[in-house]
């Protein structure tokens, strides 16, 4: 699927990125509010002005509508320990 094209050289591309991985940390995922849906969309946008279509993240807006009978451990897991002391 083409969402559209970037005016940003490939240094100003991986800048974006070191800056947007700030944002979107792995502890602040949420299945139905903050997935990797959400992450491409912004990504999509912020580069090329569109969006994704709406169709691709139709899910979890349906499941964000039933939040309550999904388990919160499956909505906001956990991020995995990383580094030296991470359990294996």
């Amino acid at each position: 699927m083409i969402i559209g094209t970037t005016s940003l050289s490939p240094t100003e591309v991986e800048s974006f990125f070191k800056k947007k991985s700030k944002e979107f940390k792995g502890n602040t995922y949420n299945l139905l509010a903050n997935n990797c849906n959400h992450f491409s969309d912004a990504i999509c946008f912020e580069l090329t002005g569109n969006h994704l279509p709406a169709w691709v993240n139709r899910l979890a807006s349906v499941g964000d509508r039933f939040r309550n009978l999904i388990p919160a451990e499956y909505q906001s897991p956990q991020a995995a320990p990383v580094g030296p002391d991470a359990k294996k």
